[in-house]
């Protein structure tokens, strides 16, 4: 479905001149409670929107924020566009488009694609800065249209996974990989040849594994065992222990277009914490449980 079919004009503002964010998020909120009937008080839902973003801003691109809130009872998504004359300051960045969204419980796959919509706008330097040149309603739904920009009925992979995914090389040592775990506070990654190809995974339970005698593992307990020594024995030898001695075959690969549905079964069915997204044999992503909460239960 068109971006544009969401919107109207008695929701979309131009060249909106106001101090703060709590003014701008009050004269949406105002004109949005003119079109539709809001079971939430107005001030309600600002402190819920500052609250929420105070804890983490959704940025997109340069210049788009796009506050959101969920109210129980509403049945519809409804989107409010405001373009300002000069720019707020959300966090880091300058903030001269706002797309504030409200959404019920029944449309929240349609929030996260609507998110997702805007990120493919936000993704485009030249459409983003014509959008903030403050254009008139009917030129900015004919410049969606343009680009196609749609919001799909359907959630995938695609939306919520992470793409910016740090691999590692069979060839590498147990070091490197600790270290690249360290840096990017990782916990897993996709295992890569020479040619980039995704052949395999690691993660933290297959390495701490290794630090363990084998005896071990017929053991109940390990509370008779207090000292460092296993570790400090594979700590020693990192350097020498290569990631295809510790690597495993992946139990399960999603493509981009798999459901959410069906990610969560494998999530489940396997006890997983992360599952790998590839396309023919090419990694271009990772889904995580955390995703699910942040993307998709707390979105």
């Amino acid at each position: 479905m068109l971006f544009s079919s969401f919107l109207q004009p008695e929701l979309y503002w131009t060249k909106m001149e106001v101090s703060d964010t709590r003014l701008l998020l009050e004269k949406m909120i105002k004109g949005i409670s003119h079109e539709f009937s809001l079971s939430i008080d107005e001030h309600e839902i600002i402190q819920k929107i500052l609250q929420r973003e105070k804890d983490r801003a959704t940025l997109l691109g340069e210049c788009f924020w796009v506050p959101h809130f969920r109210i129980a009872d509403l049945e519809d998504l409804i989107i409010g566009v405001s373009f300002l004359k000069t720019p707020l300051r959300v966090e880091n960045t300058d903030v001269k488009g706002v797309f504030l969204i409200l959404t019920g419980p029944s449309r929240s796959t349609l929030y996260l694609n609507a998110l997702s919509a805007l990120s493919s706008i936000a993704s485009e330097k030249d459409c983003s800065q014509k959008m903030c040149e403050g254009l008139d309603f009917e030129t900015f739904c004919r410049l969606l249209d343009e680009k196609n920009v749609r919001i799909k009925k359907d959630l995938t992979l695609r939306d919520i996974m992470s793409t910016e995914v740090h691999t590692v090389r069979e060839d590498q040592n147990l070091e490197e990989v600790l270290d690249l775990f360290v840096k990017y506070q990782l916990s897993y990654a996709p295992v890569v040849n020479k040619n980039h190809q995704f052949i395999a995974e690691i993660n933290m339970i297959d390495i701490m594994r290794i630090g363990m005698p084998a005896y071990t593992s017929a053991l109940p307990t390990m509370s008779f065992l207090s000292s460092f020594e296993p570790f400090e024995e594979l700590l020693k030898h990192e350097k020498n222990i290569l990631v295809r001695q510790i690597m495993r075959k992946p139990e399960v690969v999603l493509s981009p277009d798999t459901s959410i549905v069906e990610a969560v079964f494998e999530f489940t069915n396997h006890r997983r914490r992360h599952l790998p997204v590839a396309e023919k044999d090419k990694i271009v992503g990772i889904v995580s449980y955390m995703d699910m909460l942040n993307k998709v239960l707390r979105r």
